[in-house]
């Protein structure tokens, strides 16, 4: 899933799943604009909520990327391993 901007606020995403989509020879007729879809609180989560919290939104559906999002502004993509890495320093940390 890659975020798609414009002037600093979020439009959407697009995911390799709507590429792999599109026919091939269609690729450079395409624009990112029609291919965007908005982002919803499957694909987005506030920069307040917890890994934890990250992690269950994720496991679900195999989803490795969520995007962090304010107020309509990107602020941040949070992935599978960085939420792995965080796990492991806590309990390296706590062991």
């Amino acid at each position: 899933m890659f975020p798609v901007t414009e002037n600093g606020r979020l439009l959407g995403c697009v995911t390799t799943r709507q590429v792999k989509d599109i026919p091939r020879e269609e690729w450079s007729q395409r624009t990112v604009g029609e291919v965007v879809q908005p982002c919803d609180d499957e694909n987005s989560i506030p920069p307040t909520t917890d890994a934890l919290q990250a992690l269950k939104r994720m496991t679900p559906d195999g989803r490795s990327r969520l995007l962090v999002v304010d107020d309509g502004q990107l602020r941040g993509v949070i992935s599978l391993k960085d939420v792995s890495r965080l796990i492991s320093l806590k309990l390296e940390l706590e062991g």
